[in-house]
């Protein structure tokens, strides 16, 4: 007994933490909330034009913007990016630049070419490079899709005669450009996708995080890829909103929904894409999922993609 109890006091007279690691402490408890509180923020906020969004539908919500050719004329760059949601801009946005086409680089390369694209990005933490690795059965997913995105590049320069360059965009990089809400930031983890929408883009380079009222969501480009490729990098957005690295199936619940938008150049190509493109979405997926759209007006696109492919 006295032997415990010498025990007891030894470990209650032991010396207090330093004030170093009391302050470390502090700090990231500090920085785990602010993180919580900006999260929280960002989400009301997507929430408030969701619920806008679901009594308007997305032809009349977008007639209340009042820079809407932002998203299509600003800070286009001549790169392939992912449909990731958390990678603002690109010319090209194809699931980890294409990793998951059936004709691996050699397609990709050739596809990229002919959409006049200079640049080739990989990302950290990339679910459809996670998706090929495992397929593939490589050791590091994010080795994987860098060295995809590294090859198809390399097929291009050899293609053209000129250098492609390619690009790896850290997690630090990942999210929107800070005024795309001045008071608010969206999580730096690689493993966080907190967009509630997917955008189905026939227009080529739309972004819309140069759109604050616009919701934040993947992009699946449709001008530069057939029904198919576009339809399946759409099916696998709605997934991952679904899953463990997005917001989940119980966050889409009591009238949620993920929101699928098809950015059309014309009524034609936005029934087309409602009516038969993106049925298989629909069947998949049923009630969670929503599909919308709306055409843009001719004067809000570039001269060089008036033009109807």
């Amino acid at each position: 007994m006295l032997g415990l109890v010498a025990t007891l006091r030894g470990s209650a007279e032991a010396k207090p933490p330093k004030p170093m690691e009391h302050m470390q402490a502090a700090n990231l408890g500090t920085e785990q909330h602010r993180e919580e509180q900006e999260r929280a923020l960002f989400a009301k906020l997507e929430e408030r034009k969701m619920n806008a969004l679901r009594k308007q539908g997305m032809g009349k919500y977008v007639e209340s913007i009042p820079h809407l050719e932002h998203a299509f004329q600003e800070g286009k760059t001549e790169s392939c990016t992912c449909i990731d949601e958390r990678i603002p801009g690109g010319k090209v946005r194809l699931a980890g630049s294409g990793i998951l086409l059936s004709g691996g680089a050699e397609q990709a390369a050739e596809l990229l070419i002919a959409a006049g694209v200079k640049e080739v990005t990989s990302h950290e933490g990339c679910g459809a490079a996670a998706l090929a690795a495992k397929q593939a059965h490589a050791p590091d997913a994010n080795v994987y899709g860098q060295e995809f995105a590294k090859r198809v590049a390399a097929l291009m320069s050899q293609k053209i005669g000129y250098p492609v360059r390619h690009r790896h965009i850290a997690a630090a990089e990942m999210r929107p450009p800070k005024d795309f809400y001045s008071h608010t930031e969206i999580s730096k983890s690689p493993g966080h996708h907190p967009a509630q929408a997917v955008y189905y883009d026939f227009t080529g380079g739309f972004n819309p995080t140069k759109v604050p009222e616009l919701p934040l969501g993947f992009v699946s480009s449709r001008r530069y890829v057939g029904p198919e490729t576009a339809t399946h990098d759409a099916q696998l957005a709605v997934k991952i909103a679904l899953g463990a690295h997005g917001l989940g199936k119980d966050y889409f619940q009591n009238g949620r929904q993920v929101r699928v938008i098809i950015v059309a150049r014309s009524a034609q190509e936005l029934q087309q894409a409602k009516a038969v493109e993106l049925a298989p979405v629909m069947q998949e997926f049923g009630e969670t999922v929503a599909i919308d759209g709306f055409v843009v007006p001719r004067k809000l696109l570039p001269p060089a993609e008036n033009a109807l492919n």
